[in-house]
């Protein structure tokens, strides 16, 4: 059993386990603070770095962007850096590539007066909320969570065209010439899955068939470079359906790069694969422990 005592990294990943609608953003911002706190009150953090991985994994196992927080600190105690200023150093990169993220969607989505959008991500309601205000958005209830109907009620809070469907109907507000989706990421692994909300691999995939482009906007925290197309471990979640009862569901799936347009990333737009994802973790690395 470890010697190492973290409180405050302990109370953050009981906050993260157990909160079901915030995203991975906000996750990784909620535990990189933790770690900054440790570090302040006197925690060797270099010497609790198995405790710290802990910690964090359990917190959520499949959003990926907290685990650049270990990871992250091993590397900064490897080069004698301080693990508390690579943490402060990630959610600094983490602020800028929010910013150069939107400029890209706005490229890639040009000319789409629809959006389409399944689930609640805070990159991708940054997104939405720099585009026109002429552009129709359709956002899809997310179940089981209902996390799009809180995207859809933000939104409609600062006066956007918001309609909000059940997921089964998304396929129906896809028209070829006009629209586009576009998702967030929980996790990208090395070979270029995403993995996202339940229902996004069957809303890309509807988007491709019907000639309508899919696009996936993540940062380099998103990215898991070590990881395959069905490495990671899916959370299930409980939730009741009406004249039948209690059913347990995958809350997340992965999409293959094959199925989308493109990733929406603060480096531009990138071709969906393994080359894209290995380049913005190298240089994610370089950025905040340069």
């Amino acid at each position: 059993m470890s010697t190492c005592r973290l409180p405050a990294l302990e109370e953050a990943a009981r906050e993260v386990r157990e909160e079901k609608t915030m995203g991975a953003s906000w996750a990784l911002y909620r535990l990189a603070k933790a770690l900054i706190e440790e570090a302040e009150a006197g925690a060797d953090i270099c010497s609790c770095l198995e405790e710290v991985e802990r910690l964090v994994e359990d917190a959520s196992p499949t959003m990926v962007p907290p685990r650049w927080i270990p990871r992250l600190a091993l590397e900064a105690c490897r080069r004698g850096h301080s693990p508390a200023e690579a943490a402060r150093g990630l959610l600094d990169y983490q602020s800028r590539a929010f910013q150069l993220l939107a400029e890209a969607a706005r490229t890639a989505l040009r000319g789409a007066h629809t959006v389409v959008t399944l689930s609640y991500s805070g990159t991708v309601e940054r997104i939405l909320h720099s585009l026109p205000a002429s552009t129709r958005i359709v956002v899809a209830e997310s179940r089981p969570g209902g996390e799009g109907a809180i995207l859809a009620s933000r939104l409609a809070g600062s006066r956007r065209q918001v309609l909000v469907v059940p997921d089964s109907a998304l396929a129906l507000h896809l028209e070829p010439g006009g629209t586009a989706v576009i998702f967030g990421a929980d996790a990208v692994t090395g070979d270029g899955c995403v993995y996202n909300k339940v229902g996004s691999r069957l809303l890309a995939l509807a988007a491709k068939s019907l000639g309508v482009p899919a696009y996936s906007a993540f940062d380099a925290t998103k990215t898991l470079p070590e990881a395959g197309c069905r490495d990671l471990r899916v959370e299930e979640w409980t939730y009741s359906i009406e004249g039948w009862g209690t059913v347990r569901v995958p809350v997340f799936e992965a999409i293959e790069p094959a199925h989308l347009a493109g990733y929406i990333t603060e480096h531009g737009i990138l071709a969906p694969g393994s080359r894209s994802v290995k380049t913005l973790a190298r240089r994610l690395v370089e950025n905040v422990l340069a």
